[in-house]
């Protein structure tokens, strides 16, 4: 059954109609492309705080990207995180089940305070690229 638009989640809804069309305008990639933004304005708020140094949108269709990396965080001491947006809690636990816990994964849409869960995240990672698994999968520069 689908959801009628009432049902939605109004934050869902503003990004993914607001989105710009992108990859064949449908909804659900609208509603992806709308967590994104959701998360990419977030991390440009606490980049703005100095809460972390800078962020990075990974390209479409880029090696990463098929790695099933949307951004990398760089925190103030200088690692540097990916992070997998998922738009449902679904998709984020079939995204874990696939690749394990190697790869943090957020759900905006279902978040209460998605800064406070993102620098969870750069917090919670920290010890796991300090001993060079980021170095091992490529994902340092």
């Amino acid at each position: 059954m689908k959801p009628s638009d009432d049902d939605r989640n109004p934050r869902e809804t503003y990004y993914a109609v607001n989105a710009p069309l992108r990859g064949g305008g449908e909804f659900s990639k609208q509603r992806g492309y709308g967590a994104e933004k959701m998360v990419a304005d977030s991390l440009s708020g606490l980049k703005e705080k100095g809460w972390i140094l800078d962020f990075e949108w990974v390209e479409q269709h880029s090696h990463f990207d098929h790695l099933g990396i949307d951004f990398f965080i760089r925190t103030i001491e200088g690692f540097r995180i990916p992070l997998q947006v998922k738009a449902s809690k679904k998709l984020a636990q079939q995204f874990k089940k696939k690749n394990g816990h190697k790869i943090p994964v957020i759900v905006p849409y279902v978040s209460k305070d998605l800064d406070w869960e993102l620098l969870q995240i750069t917090h919670k990672y920290r010890p796991y690229y300090r001993d060079g698994y980021a170095e091992r999968m490529g994902y340092m520069t």
